[in-house]
């Protein structure tokens, strides 16, 4: 949020610009928030007598598995890496991804490939982040085993 002048922090902004993200989990809800959006924004507007201008940019859609493929890597994860390797589960992310338009164009799987050392390991996007190379062999032996099931047991017809 940007608005007047931190000099005059009692004078009231003629203008003030708010920026951020809205994330949800499916398009339903997506569709929800701008609603809501606009309504707080058209309810302010009102209640002081001014002027609202929305840019509201859907920039990615939600990333949302299908059913199938997601069993596909359930499957290919513990036949490969075994079932310690597998975590169930695992709560809903909000994170942009661009893989999330292909996922509308075709039913597929985003998964997550661990590179933790252990706890206190810090996260993605984390300043701190290293990524920890020991799980390149892992990652491309995971990637080989989705790839040949997934020709297997695709129908000729379909690839």
């Amino acid at each position: 949020m940007q608005g007047g002048d931190l000099d005059g922090f009692a004078i009231i902004p003629d203008e003030v610009r708010i920026s951020g993200t809205a994330r949800t989990l499916d398009a339903e809800s997506r569709d929800r928030m701008e609603q809501a959006v606009r309504r707080v924004c058209d309810g302010i507007a009102t209640t002081h007598g001014g002027e609202i201008e929305l840019a509201y940019q859907r920039i990615f859609p939600a990333t949302v598995n299908a059913e199938a493929p997601t069993r596909h890597v359930e499957t290919t994860v513990v036949e490969t890496l075994g079932e310690a390797a597998l975590v169930r589960n695992v709560p809903p992310s909000l994170g942009g991804e661009d893989f999330s338009f292909m996922l509308e164009q075709c039913p597929g799987a985003y998964c997550f490939l661990g590179t933790a050392e252990g706890e206190g390991t810090p996260p993605l996007h984390n300043a701190r982040f290293d990524f920890n190379d020991a799980v390149i062999p892992t990652g491309c032996r995971l990637l080989l085993a989705l790839g040949l099931r997934a020709l297997e047991t695709t129908p000729a017809s379909a690839s």
